[in-house]
């Protein structure tokens, strides 16, 4: 069966969620605290948000809860008394993630024999202005918490194949995380990794089980040529 929907990660898939959460918080950082330290603030909070939220079945709040709610929790846990403009810097930068340098021209160039959909977490919203600020533009968001079932649930990638009107089989999961391709995978999307080692701003390698994956990629630019050549698309839309 052709693949005619790539399913997009947004948050450090498309977006990069680190740059702009150290670039929020850094004029808020303490100064006896190291920007080593702001790093691993950084990472253990997304890690908190991931958990917060992935499998969850109608839940009574959305990410947008769940952001201000673990930073809350981190600074907390950090002994780190932001404040209130710190706050809602972080909260802010949720909603205006930079793109990686690779998403708007990869896209262009995907869009051209693909149909293209954001597939995340995010709010509605948060998906629409990152989208925006970056000048990116997408057949369909399909956010979570429209469909009141989180990634990596079952239930999630099941719904999100209904609103695209397409078989899972026509469907390709596309993400720098395992975890997220795993679950599609399982529910019969085609996958496509995409290696982003500076998500939590330190270089990481290449995680073994990414060879399962059915395409293996370094960007957006280089999963069009690789898809190019290993698939058989049908033609833009």
């Amino acid at each position: 069966m052709k693949i005619r929907w790539l399913a997009f990660d947004l948050t450090g898939t498309v977006f990069d969620w680190h740059r702009t959460l150290q670039e929020a918080l850094l004029p808020h950082w303490p100064a006896r605290r190291s920007p080593e330290e702001l790093i691993d603030f950084a990472g253990e909070y997304n890690r908190a948000t991931v958990e917060a939220i992935i499998g969850r079945i109608d839940p009574d709040f959305d990410f947008a809860d769940v952001v201000k709610n673990e930073f809350d929790a981190r600074a907390q846990r950090w002994g780190l008394n932001l404040g209130d403009d710190a706050r809602r810097a972080v909260v802010e930068s949720w909603s205006r993630m930079a793109c990686w340098p690779d998403a708007a021209s990869g896209l262009a160039l995907l869009g051209r024999q693909f149909r293209l959909a954001a597939f995340t977490v995010l709010t509605t919203d948060q998906a629409t202005h990152c989208s925006r600020h970056s000048g990116l533009t997408w057949h369909e968001i399909i956010s979570c918490d429209r469909l009141r079932v989180y990634k990596t649930h079952p239930a999630a990638y099941a719904s999100a194949a209904r609103t695209l009107r397409a078989e899972p089989a026509e469907i390709m999961m596309v993400a720098c995380h395992t975890f997220d391709l795993d679950a599609a995978r399982q529910a019969g999307y085609a996958t496509g990794f995409v290696h982003r080692p500076q998500e939590y701003g330190r270089t990481t390698a290449l995680p073994e089980e990414a060879s399962g994956y059915d395409v293996v990629a370094t960007d957006f630019c280089d999963l069009a040529a690789r898809l190019s050549l290993q698939l058989s698309p049908r033609q833009a839309p």
